[in-house]
């Protein structure tokens, strides 16, 4: 008889709102934030900005070069961890002036290129590298000039670009500089070697990273 009363309270309790399941705390994870800084920067991204190629610089000089403005779209994938960045990047734009075009139609520029940087700056403020944006703070402080160099990390840059018509091989440089949660901008340079009657060019892109 004690038994039975004993599971019939045990029954009683389990039964009562106090124990349910929709009352019992529950542990929700916290949401993720991609690219707080550049001490963790890795994953897929995408990207938009201006670019500008200038062609005929090395070979005619300031008052032979010939200049055409356009925009660019795109995207890639980063393993920017500390001091350390890896990636693959592609992008496509269009210019809207055409002084260089030699090829009818053909104002298309693209490129795919394999990233690999290092960062020599970071190392001397890690706590700026390690530092994340809090609904306190201002969600600019990576710019700030003690900030900057430590959320920066230049990097030698290579593959095949496409413009006016031609698939060649092309390398440069580039910088990318985390700017808040999330965001980055990047500087990025390539030099395009004259080829099938094109000149030589060298393009600079200016774009703003949205990490996901």
């Amino acid at each position: 008889m004690k038994r039975l009363l004993a599971i019939l309270a045990a029954a009683i309790a389990l039964g009562s709102p106090a124990f349910a399941a929709d009352n019992l705390p529950s542990y929700k994870a916290p949401a993720q934030i991609s690219c707080q800084s550049s001490a963790s920067c890795s994953g897929w991204y995408a990207d938009f900005g201006v670019l500008n190629e200038n062609a005929n610089f090395i070979s005619s000089g300031l008052n032979g070069a010939t200049n055409d403005f356009g925009v660019l779209v795109g995207g890639g994938y980063q393993l920017w961890q500390g001091a350390v960045l890896a990636g693959i990047q592609g992008n496509v734009g269009y210019e809207f002036t055409g002084q260089g075009v030699s090829v009818p139609g053909s104002k298309a520029l693209g490129t795919v290129l394999v990233q690999l940087g290092y960062n020599f700056f970071n190392t001397s403020t890690p706590a700026a590298t390690s530092a994340t944006t809090t609904p306190g703070q201002s969600p600019w402080t990576n710019i700030v000039p003690a900030n900057l160099l430590a959320a920066s990390t230049p990097y030698i840059n290579a593959g095949g670009c496409l413009r006016h018509g031609i698939v060649q091989g092309c390398a440069g440089a580039g910088i990318q500089t985390v700017i808040a949660a999330g965001w980055s901008t990047a500087f990025d340079y390539v030099n395009m070697p004259s080829q099938k009657g094109q000149p030589d060019s060298q393009v600079f892109m200016l774009k703003v990273l949205k990490h996901f």
